[in-house]
């Protein structure tokens, strides 16, 4: 019976043998296959951040209207990209005009319609450009505005004026460009035997930016949508030889994916002339600086622009992370800092600098995470005004910058420096709260209260004879003023009065040396102060002691974690540790360490007299006698 069906069951197979074969050979047909569909679309990027904010703006758009987004690829640089094109691996991407006609050889003539030469070069190798979006990404020359205006730097040609060898700092690609690559420019400029031997290669611009304000670069190569262009710190270099052509964006894309998909020319081009350069600036700015996700800033702009998207493709908006400071502080380049160093402790959250009038209280209320206070925010009464109380319902974090009292007169007035009358800053900011203090040590009041600007213009004309404000050191402000004007900088000796030192506590002195500015050949003796990231103290769920602004307010702001406060620390870049009349996490974080230092020296006492009982005991067993045996 066995034997039988045994025999029944091969029969069947055999039977069926070209039955099973042509099922396992659809199966394996279709799994080949599902990789990709006919509607698959595959977008190709560069690696540098505006690129992936208009592959994303793409992707969602063409979702919203019925495609498939196979994958977003990265093809590094122009090169790869058209490759990918040509092979077929990707099947569009987001190209520039004066990058794809250098990419050919082709000269550029800048009076000429780019698109309508690259469509006609393009069209034997089975590429198609459309419409242009509507920004410019020219490259852009900059170096630092206190190296401009030191060296009377306006032109790139100006760039020969610098003593020795030029370090830049440009992206990867830029090196690799034959037209209008880095080397041309030197040439074209008459600086190549200037360039330092090896270009400092960073992609990412704010590393760009970073690296000339540091000083480890002298030049910069940027972009005209860099978001961190207009940071007052850079200038940029005029190009008088007409050397950088126009980079308008466009989409560059295979015949092949028109044939195979017709409707999608219909669809990019309502994206055609959408998007500007100060419009792309912006987009690059909130990623780059503001720290959201390309994707986010992508369904931003369509939701503002009234672009279909489709709903189950968005990308989830990381919950935001506030930081707020005064909206009458002007903190340079504290806010900037502030912004970088919170997007590296919380890495995974968009971080969005927020202005108020009242930051201690937001931070206070738990309605920002974090604020940008300059000391003397410590020591306001609940009507914002200066007190001798300290509000503990805050702490320090990590320091940001610190600001120097500058008191400026007219290089030919050889009064005392109090004398005349004084302007200093807007009502309410840090520095006039500060300066006005200062003044009333004096038994001098404000003559007026307006912008930096509009001071020095009112000390120029001899409507002011002096003018008082808080700045960091070579703050640009104060380079282009003292550069322009025939001001000097005068000492504050003894304008801090032992009455007005209870209510100052936070200043320091400070010596600012010969030369720091021009038109300064003596060193000066004034006041500083700290500018910090402060956060909500964990030490009280309600106002006490202190007195501050809304002191019965209960605290909701949640404390900042040690661990992402340690990383805002060494992401400012700066060790130095909150002033000791600040309350201050660092305090914190000390007595935790004194803690475990008694703790551990608990334990190494209890473990020394362990041991030392051990050694008696076995000592004892050594040296005891036995008992003689007895019968």
């Amino acid at each position: 019976m066995k034997n039988k069906a045994q025999d029944y069951l091969t029969k069947i197979i055999t039977e069926n043998n070209r039955l099973l074969c042509a099922i396992f050979a659809a199966l394996f047909l279709i799994t080949a296959c599902s990789g990709r569909r006919e509607s698959d679309i595959r977008i190709g990027v560069k690696n540098f951040d505006e690129q992936k904010i208009i592959a994303h703006v793409t992707a969602q758009l063409l979702r919203g209207h019925g495609y498939r987004i196979e994958t977003i690829k990265n093809c590094t640089d122009t090169y790869e990209c058209h490759r990918a094109l040509h092979s077929g691996k990707i099947d569009l991407m987001v190209e520039y005009t004066g990058t794809g006609l250098v990419f050919m050889g082709k000269p550029i003539k800048h009076k000429t319609n780019a698109l309508e030469r690259l469509r006609n070069i393009y069209k034997d190798l089975g590429l198609t450009w459309l419409g242009p979006l509507g920004f410019d990404n020219s490259y852009r020359v900059l170096v630092r505005m206190d190296r401009a205006s030191a060296k009377q730097l306006k032109t790139i040609e100006d760039l020969a004026k610098m003593q020795g060898s030029i370090r830049i700092a440009c992206p990867a690609e830029y090196l690799r460009r034959p037209g209008d690559g880095l080397y041309a420019l030197l040439r074209v400029h008459g600086l190549k035997s200037k360039m330092a031997s090896k270009p400092l290669l960073l992609d990412d611009p704010e590393k760009r930016y970073k690296a000339l304000l540091d000083g480890k670069v002298d030049v910069a190569i940027g972009y005209a949508t860099d978001g961190s262009i207009h940071d007052p710190r850079l200038t940029v270099l005029e190009d008088r030889e007409d050397f950088f052509p126009k980079y308008e964006a466009a989409f560059l894309i295979s015949n092949e994916t028109l044939s195979r998909l017709p409707g999608i020319k219909r669809v990019l081009k309502k994206l055609e002339n959408r998007i500007s350069t100060k419009k792309m600036r912006t987009l690059n700015y909130k990623v780059q600086t503001e720290g959201r996700s390309p994707q986010s800033v992508a369904e931003s702009f369509l939701q503002e622009a009234a672009l279909p998207t489709e709903q189950t493709h968005r990308s989830r908006k990381r919950a935001e992370l506030t930081v707020t400071k005064h909206i009458k502080d002007n903190f340079f380049n504290a806010t900037k800092l502030a912004s970088h160093a919170v997007r590296q402790a919380f890495p995974k959250r968009a971080v969005r600098i927020a202005q108020s009038s009242t930051p201690k209280r937001d931070l206070v209320r738990g309605n920002t995470r974090l604020a940008i206070l300059g000391s003397e925010r410590f020591f306001l009464d609940k009507n914002g005004k200066p007190t001798a109380s300290r509000d503990d319902r805050i702490e320090a974090i990590a320091v940001l910058e610190t600001r120097v009292l500058h008191l400026f007169r007219r290089a030919d007035d050889n009064r005392e420096p109090h004398e005349g009358r004084i302007g200093i800053e807007e009502k309410e900011s840090g520095s006039a709260l500060v300066a006005q203090t200062v003044l009333k040590s004096k038994n001098k009041k404000p003559a007026l209260n307006a912008s930096p600007k509009e001071l020095f213009e009112q000390l120029a004309n001899r409507s002011l004879d002096g003018v008082l404000i808080m700045a960091p050191l070579k703050a640009p402000m104060i380079l282009e003023t003292m550069e322009k004007n025939s001001f000097k900088l005068m000492s504050l000796d003894n304008w801090i009065t032992p009455k007005s030192r209870t209510l100052l506590v936070y200043l320091r002195r400070i010596k600012i040396p010969q030369s720091m500015y021009s038109h300064q050949p003596d060193s000066i003796n004034s006041f500083s102060s700290q500018v910090v990231l402060a956060g909500p103290s964990p030490k009280l769920g309600h106002a006490g002691g202190g007195g501050g602004q809304a002191a019965a307010l209960p605290v909701h702001g949640l404390p900042i974690p040690r661990k992402e406060m340690l990383r805002i620390v060494e992401a400012t870049g700066h060790p130095e540790p909150p002033d000791s009349v600040l309350p201050s996490a660092w305090i914190s974080v000390q007595e935790d360490t004194e803690k475990i230092g008694r703790s551990f020296s608990i334990v190494t006492k209890i473990l020394n007299a362990c041991v030392i009982a051990f050694l008696i005991w076995l000592a004892w067993i050594i040296v005891r006698k036995e008992p003689k045996p007895t019968h």
